[in-house]
């Protein structure tokens, strides 16, 4: 799921297209990878259960998978 991560140029492609997500979407990204956190301690700063965390970060991580095709179709 993550393979997108590797590469330097990919990682640049996420920054552009992560303000595309929702606000939800957004923020849970941003503390699972930025930050590092684990699904408990994202749903402790969201005050959202545990599992809607990793609900959202399943639809952000496909949202993203398809913004990344419709944005740079040279990629896919």
């Amino acid at each position: 799921v993550l393979d997108f991560l590797i590469n330097r140029s990919d990682i640049e492609k996420m920054r552009r297209l992560i303000p595309l997500l929702t606000d939800d979407q957004q923020q849970i990204i941003m503390l699972r990878f930025s930050e590092g956190l684990s699904h408990e301690e994202i749903s402790k700063i969201t005050g959202k259960k545990a599992g809607t965390c990793r609900m959202i970060q399943h639809r952000a991580l496909q949202s993203l998978s398809s913004l990344l095709k419709v944005h740079f179709p040279e990629d896919s």
